[in-house]
């Protein structure tokens, strides 16, 4: 190592100004670091700069980028790397700096070893669920955060943990380094005008590859330039006309959307509210312009719509009119996220608080049943499936035989042979001989049997969400450089077959995809000892570069969007001549069934398909329980952790073969709710599976990796654990409860708030849908696809707020 990068004199200063977002990360993704570099030279300077990050084999990835530093001035500068389950804000890295000439890296000019402790970093858990803030309002988010008497939640599968405090300007220029958090909240008091491009590039992308983006609008001001050309860089994505303005709002108006409790807590009045319009007028005068593909998702009883909705790519983006940053608010102890924040978000639990939990207990209605907390998404869910076996096998066969057969020749065989014919006396010499001969054979047979093809073994996830307008029209061209698209998640081991460097490349036009190497969790991996670098630009393309290889395999997880190769196949696709609609009653406003026909096109067989129908209708809202006029501070049990939309589950019986089709009908015993459990809770009563991560040797069953990877696509919408009972009911049965190290970005949960078709199913044996390329070779693949192809339904107003619009007041006493 250079005295530079010991932190010796050097041309270059090199200091550590942020680790992560919100000066946060949590291990098992791309994390990012931002580095201010400050030249001690004379003139401008072409520079790399590198973070040196081990991968899953120990070869050192060098993650930098290209810039050019002024003399004397500081320079700041995002670098980013994947990180294991087993980094920490105590790790120490190194980052080198080298002058770039003609685009070619050249002298060592500056260095140090850096660590996140340096940056006052905070780690979470990696089975933590993270939520990012801008600004510093915490906005009724932290009530995810309560915690029960054993120190840990009670009514979620897993823990959420909110970073707030986050500045425009310390967001990251790359999407990848956003993909830790489920959403991003961007309260009312900071401006999108302190974005660089390359930072709302980076979250328009993140968005568009499955993030959310939930924007809170401010009491006053319009600082996301709504219904204004060339204020910011989102404008495709916002409303086209200004929300109306309405101030003075009492506070008792919008309860309803923001607390279980009805207690107006006197007469208060809100300084404004901003309004999209009004249910059932599409443009109403001051209201947004729904046919910019928003749809609304919360209203007021009243009918005034204060949010609203609208998907970009496999992600969404969410407007809110009403501040909930606001001190006011604050004061309030309002919103409650389970009444205002579950259908953003597109969760079903409640969020109690700890005084509320405290009240539950002393009335003894708190659950003391054990939970048993179960790992869905560990390394070995994948692992077991992605290994290499055949060409290893067949290598210990062979030297298994060839040991046998040189034991014998050169052991007892020769031996007697020798003493056969009197020649002893050559034991040696035949010894000698018999050893050289068959390292001749041992070298040429490996030679021989050794594998010469880049073959890749993968589980992948591959997306299509179905272009339908707010009407259930088709409509697969949007003017928002939006373009029909598929979204692939695969885990993939890959075997390089020589002793040097393979180009291996993602293709895919839109240059913003990702191949890392892949360090399972709770896997243990054995790392080489001869170490080798080898350069990726973290600026670029981060799915095409030259890697290391030893004739072995390497594990990666790459994230793809692009347009299927014909060569490899299609998608489900709806029959034109059978569309799918739904059968409604008119009279109750009701949905009745769902008709229709879908064609496989895929290119193989389809199995164990299996069909979610999301209602328009909506569950009554939650809230408080009530007896004699008196308000409790819990809800009624049968209220807890509830769906939010009704709905249907069922499995496809048989396999749908090329071609084949899949006629929709409702078939009996299919409620959601009850089929959620009946599927995905109850097999794993009093039966824990916790360890499956931390012991590698142990193998998942079929139908349990089929069961897990299906719940990574609903976590949200998994039934949460039973923490409120009825008095007097106390049972000693145990509760699963789930949680996540891999596969967060393959939740659509938030899919469950609207009206759509979710079907899934498996490709046994099939090429990666991800088109690969090694050294300039398609290369062969070989594994298991989970196909979701999702066909968003005609919302319609009039049931979906039917239960909302002038109800009654709601009977929680049952």
């Amino acid at each position: 190592m250079s005295m530079a990068a010991m932190g010796q004199t050097s041309d270059v200063d090199v200091r550590l100004d942020q680790f992560g977002v919100g000066s946060a990360f949590r291990p098992g993704g791309y994390a990012g670091m931002r580095i201010e570099l400050t030249s001690r030279l004379t003139e401008p300077t072409s520079v790399w700069v590198q973070w040196e990050k081990p991968n899953t084999d120990g070869d050192i990835a060098e993650n930098g980028r290209s810039l050019t530093l002024t003399p004397g001035q500081p320079t700041k500068v995002w670098l980013y790397a994947p990180l294991t389950e087993d980094d920490s804000v105590n790790d120490v890295w190194i980052i080198k700096v080298f002058e770039e000439v003609n685009g070619n890296r050249g002298r060592e000019i500056g260095g140090a070893r850096v660590s996140p402790n340096q940056a006052q970093t905070q780690s979470f858990q990696i089975n933590s669920n993270l939520i990012g803030i801008v600004g510093s309002a915490r906005l009724g988010l932290d009530d995810y955060m309560a915690v029960g008497p054993r120190g840990r939640t009670v009514a979620a599968n897993e823990e959420t943990r909110i970073i707030s405090g986050i500045r425009p300007e310390d967001l990251p220029d790359r999407w990848f380094a956003l993909q830790m958090f489920e959403a991003i909240a961007w309260g009312a008091g900071s401006s999108p005008g302190n974005l660089s491009f390359d930072q709302a590039e980076a979250l328009r992308e993140y968005i568009r590859r499955g993030g959310h983006l939930i924007i809170i609008l401010p009491t006053a001001g319009n600082p996301w330039g709504i219904g204004s050309q060339g204020q910011t860089p989102f404008e495709s994505l916002l409303p086209t006309q200004m929300p109306q303005r309405q101030e003075s709002v009492p506070l008792s108006d919008v309860l309803p959307v923001l607390s279980k409790s009805s207690n107006t807590r006197g007469e208060i009045t809100l300084n404004s509210i901003n309004v999209f319009g009004v249910v059932g007028e599409d443009t109403p005068e001051g209201g947004v312009d729904f046919n910019n593909y928003f749809e609304p998702l919360t209203v007021l009883p009243d009918g005034r719509i204060v949010v609203i909705r609208r998907s970009y790519g496999f992600g969404h983006v969410t407007l809110s009119g009403i501040d909930v940053s606001s001190n006011r608010m604050l004061s309030l102890d309002i919103p409650e996220a389970d009444i205002f924040w579950n259908r953003i978000l597109g969760r079903r639990q409640d969020t109690p608080s700890t005084t509320q939990l405290t009240d539950i207990g002393n009335a003894d209605r708190l659950a003391r049943a054990q939970t048993s907390s179960n790992n869905l998404g560990s390394g070995n869910l994948i692992v077991q499936l992605i290994q290499h076996e055949q060409s290893a096998s067949i290598g210990v066969l062979l030297a298994f035989v060839l040991f046998v057969v040189y034991w014998v020749i050169a052991g007892p065989g020769g031996f007697y042979a020798l003493k056969h014919y009197r020649q002893t006396k050559h034991t040696w010499v035949a010894f000698a001989a018999t050893a050289g001969l068959f390292t001749v054979i041992a070298w040429g047979a490996v030679a021989a049997v050794r594998p010469r093809t880049i073959t890749v073994k993968h589980v992948t996830v591959l997306d299509h969400i179905a272009r339908v307008d707010r009407s259930g029209s088709h409509n697969p061209d949007r003017g928002d450089n939006d373009r029909q698209l598929q979204r692939a998640t695969s885990y993939c081991s890959i075997f390089l077959p020589n002793y040097r460097v393979t180009d291996v490349n993602v293709m895919s036009g839109e240059g913003h995809d990702i191949m890392a190497s892949w360090d399972p969790p709770t896997v243990s991996i054995s790392k080489f000892n001869n170490v080798v670098h080898y350069p990726i630009d973290v600026s670029r393309r981060m799915a095409s570069y030259g890697m290391p290889s030893r004739s072995t395999t390497t594990r990666l997880n790459i994230n793809w969007l692009g347009g299927l190769d014909p060569k490899w196949g299609s998608m489900l696709r709806e029959d034109p001549n059978d569309p799918i609609r739904v059968v409604y009653d008119e009279a109750t406003k009701t949905e009745q069934n769902i008709r229709g026909t879908i064609i496989n096109d895929l290119p193989g067989d389809l199995t164990n398909v299996t069909i979610f129908w999301i209602k328009n209708q909506r569950m009554r809202t939650r809230r408080f329980f009530s007896s004699g006029g008196i308000e409790e501070s819990w809800i009624a049990p049968n209220n807890s952790g509830q769906l939010l939309n009704i709905g249907n589950h069922w499995k496809v019986p048989g396999v749908i073969q090329p071609g084949g089709r899949i006629a929709l009908q409702v078939p009996p015993g299919s409620i959601l709710s009850e089929n959620i459990k009946k599927a995905y809770l109850n097999p794993y009563r009093n039966v824990g599976f916790s360890s499956l991560g931390a012991n590698p040797n142990r193998t998942i069953s079929t139908d349990d990796r089929r069961n897990f990877l299906e719940m990574l696509s609903f976590f949200h919408q998994l039934s949460p654990p039973q923490y409120i009972i009825t008095p007097g009911t106390q049972s000693d049965q145990q509760t699963p409860t789930f949680f996540r190290e891999i596969g967060r970005e393959l939740d659509l949960s938030i899919w469950f708030t609207r009206p759509c078709l979710i079907v899934m199913g498996w490709l046994q044996n099939s090429a990666i849908p991800i088109p690969m390329e090694a050294n300039g070779e398609p290369v062969i693949s070989d594994g298991l696809t989970l196909v979701r192809w999702i066909f968003p339904l005609e919302f319609r107003e009039d049931i979906a707020f039917k239960t909302v619009l002038k109800q009654d007041e709601q009977d929680d006493n049952r």
